[in-house]
């Protein structure tokens, strides 16, 4: 009888090939465990290397993650792994440096250079911003942050 295809995709080399194997979780650890006993019992007359390339065949793991897992048995309770940590994204704060009244000026501003038919760049409209009262404070520095934040092209 040959076997069938719907065997072939649910065997346990298909299963864990694509498990990354620094991360096995506790339910696929406990596989391997009870894949590892289960051969010792079957096979008493084979040796302990025999086995262990037996399982690591089957399940799809090295020899060395088996011994590893065999050893984790042996200490006690099989643990799952420690979850990752979420990448945090810091806010930005550029919305409450620079508030909408200071990005529409210095829209303004660069608009009123395309209007003289100047190309704006980020020197020029770092003097330009200079010279009004509310915005003397702006460098350079400050109006990359401003086109990076709100979407200006200098």
């Amino acid at each position: 009888m040959a076997p069938s295809s719907r065997a072939s995709t649910t065997s346990p080399v298909r299963i864990f090939s694509r498990v990354c194997t620094s991360k096995l979780s506790k339910n696929a650890k406990q596989v391997i465990a009870n894949v590892y006993a289960r051969s010792r019992m079957r096979f008493p007359a084979k040796s302990v290397q025999e086995v262990l390339s037996f399982v690591s065949e089957d399940t799809g793991v090295s020899p060395r993650t088996v011994t590893k897992l065999k050893a984790e048995c042996l200490r006690g309770n099989l643990v799952s792994p420690k979850r990752r940590p979420r990448d945090v994204t810091i806010s930005s704060t550029r919305t409450v440096k620079h508030d909408n009244f200071t990005v529409h000026a210095i829209r303004l501003k660069v608009q009123s250079m395309y209007a003289k038919r100047e190309i704006p760049t980020l020197g020029q409209c770092a003097k330009g911003c200079q010279r009004r009262p509310r915005l003397a404070e702006l460098h350079e520095n400050h109006l990359v942050e401003v086109n990076e934040g709100h979407g200006l092209h200098l």
